[in-house]
């Protein structure tokens, strides 16, 4: 019996298939099907962990500079003051930018309503060094990727 070539362009895209994706049907033709789960990925998403991680820890970066900025700030007022100062959030961005704090109450009251304002309230009221740290706490730890231990053999 010889052998029967597939002609044209279906023969081409078929040769071209990974094994994997290949099967016949019942009319010779050559048709892909999906990939099956243990087949290997075309894509590999190890570069976007690592772009995210990144990205992640330079964010707990800024904010533990911003928070560093607002504990020297409260420092010194601390010594001038003879008490401890902790100054509130909201009160370091109105001394920053008063137009940009009005306008992201009236986005916030705008889009989600009274009652996420006042849970935001609660943050800005809140003494800014702290809401920072946290922030990059949270940050670092959203980019934080455990270090395997190689070449450990227990006896």
């Amino acid at each position: 019996m010889a052998n029967r070539a597939i002609a044209g362009p279906a023969a081409i895209e078929a040769a071209a298939a990974p094994t994997y994706l290949r099967s016949m049907s019942l009319d010779g033709d050559m048709r892909e099907k999906e990939a099956e789960a243990d087949a290997p990925q075309k894509y590999h998403s190890t570069t976007d962990c690592r772009m995210f991680r990144f990205v992640f820890k330079l964010i707990a970066t800024f904010a533990l500079a911003v928070a560093v900025v607002l504990v020297v700030i409260d420092a010194t007022r601390s010594i001038a003051a003879d008490m401890v100062v902790m100054t509130p959030l909201a009160e370091s961005w109105r001394a920053l930018s008063a137009q940009t704090l009005a306008s992201a109450e009236d986005f916030v009251r705008g889009g989600a309503g009274n009652g996420v304002w006042r849970a935001l309230d609660a943050v800005l009221a809140m003494p800014g060094f702290a809401v920072f740290i946290v922030l990059a706490l949270l940050a670092y730890a959203a980019g934080y990727r455990p270090r395997r231990e190689k070449g450990l053999v227990s006896v």
